[in-house]
């Protein structure tokens, strides 16, 4: 696993199920069958095991019975299929919201970062690999490199994406003594700065927002792309502007501003067939 690039918690977690497994089987790995792997698996689902633990499951054993012992159990005409996972609808903060986020957050810094995420729907790990020299203070835009292995050799996918000319100025004066080369947000030792920091000040100005969502910093990426289906941008804009990968993802915001215009109707016919004297 370290060969092949996992990181530890993975590489913790595969030998975990693995170990698991073997134990609940009693047998030697290569004695066990596909309807072993099955049982254990319908198993967990009596355990009401979570779908995401399932599929951890699944993927540590076709690691360790495909890649390692080579055997055919999770070929395409294999029989062990992942459990379907449930998709929650993405959650949104307003934009009352997020302006009550920014006013519990003291430190400049962390109030940069979550200015720049819901004006550019940037993700974390795209926000925390910002360096000065991908800021381009003169057009208020944004550039992100995206490197994607393809044929043996590395590619940059860029793209560009304008920001609030009154975030730009302000990073603008807080890096005003970097290098080109520098991180943009670093930590107290002058490294980069770490996901968890920052969704560590998230949830506790959430908390200190009395906001009662369970969102995260992914909810200000969210917000930024609903944001732009409300404006009125194609699937295909929105797709672009995100850097997804799948069409779909980029889809659901459509899907969701149509919804809340349905029910805006539906509220509005309601309202219409209330007598004025009863209205409120």
């Amino acid at each position: 696993m370290a060969v092949q690039g996992f990181n530890k918690s993975t590489a913790k977690s595969y030998i975990y199920y693995i170990s698991d497994f073997l134990k609940y089987s009693n047998k030697s790995p290569r004695d066990i069958s596909a309807n072993d792997i099955i049982k254990f698996l319908e198993e967990m689902v009596r355990q009401k095991k979570s779908r995401s633990t399932l599929n951890s499951a699944h993927s540590a054993f076709k690691f360790y019975f495909e890649k390692i012992l080579g055997r055919k159990f999770f070929s395409p005409k294999g029989r062990i299929a992942r459990a379907k996972l449930q998709k929650n609808p993405p959650v949104f903060l307003t934009e009352k919201e997020i302006s009550k986020l920014l006013a519990n957050i003291k430190r400049v810094k962390y109030k940069l970062i979550f200015k720049l995420m819901s004006e550019s729907g940037l993700r974390i790990s795209e926000t925390i690999n910002l360096r000065l020299e991908d800021m381009d203070f003169e057009n208020k835009i944004v550039k992100i490199k995206k490197a994607e292995k393809k044929s043996l050799r590395k590619r940059a996918l860029g793209r560009k994406v304008k920001i609030l000319p009154e975030t730009s100025h302000n990073i603008k004066k807080f890096t005003l003594d970097h290098k080109k080369s520098d991180f943009i947000f670093t930590n107290q030792k002058g490294g980069k700065l770490t996901e968890r920091a920052i969704q560590k000040t998230f949830l506790a100005s959430l908390k200190k927002s009395n906001i009662y969502k369970p969102a995260t910093c992914n909810s200000l990426r969210h917000s930024f792309a609903f944001g732009l289906a409300k404006e009125g941008l194609s699937q295909e804009k929105i797709r672009e502007i995100l850097g997804h990968k799948l069409k779909e993802s980029s889809k659901i915001y459509i899907n969701i501003k149509n919804d809340v215009k349905i029910k805006r109707k539906i509220q509005n016919l309601i309202y219409a067939s209330v007598p004025r004297s009863r209205r409120d």
